[in-house]
């Protein structure tokens, strides 16, 4: 099974791709950023309003001048009809400025063969599970 998405001629586009993410009731289509460089897939205020998903945990850290808080939520991703992960834990995020509903992190592409490819200016990544059965090896 694999997502395959082609970008073409900018070889520093972010990789952006539309998925299906659900809560309690409902499933949208979202604009997704894949982002292997953060650990916690995120969700927008605005996404979470839209399906409504079941809050997971509310957490509260406090230092001297600052309070910062964190709420994780169980969300639904569909990739493609043949991939889709069920009661992902989505972090609430300002995506604002990135111009995404949401991000998929590594906690979700490390559970599959995330590759990106350029060929005379074509980029594509892809993501596949199970992962390919292919040893890293460091020389």
């Amino acid at each position: 099974m694999s997502f395959v998405v082609t970008h073409y001629s900018q070889l520093n586009k972010p990789l952006e791709s539309y998925i299906a993410v659900g809560g309690k009731s409902s499933m949208t289509t979202a604009k997704a950023l894949w982002d292997p460089s953060s650990p916690q897939s995120l969700i927008s205020a605005e996404t979470i309003n839209l399906i409504n998903p079941l809050q997971k945990s509310k957490e509260k850290f406090v230092s001297k001048d600052i309070v910062i808080e964190k709420e994780f939520f169980s969300v639904s991703v569909s990739l493609s009809d043949e991939i889709t992960f069920i009661d992902v834990s989505f972090m609430k995020a300002d995506l604002t400025e990135k111009k995404v509903d949401v991000v998929i992190g590594n906690d979700i592409i490390s559970r599959g063969s995330f590759e990106i490819t350029n060929y005379e200016n074509l980029v594509e990544f892809s993501f596949t599970i199970p992962p390919k059965d292919e040893s890293l090896s460091t020389q």
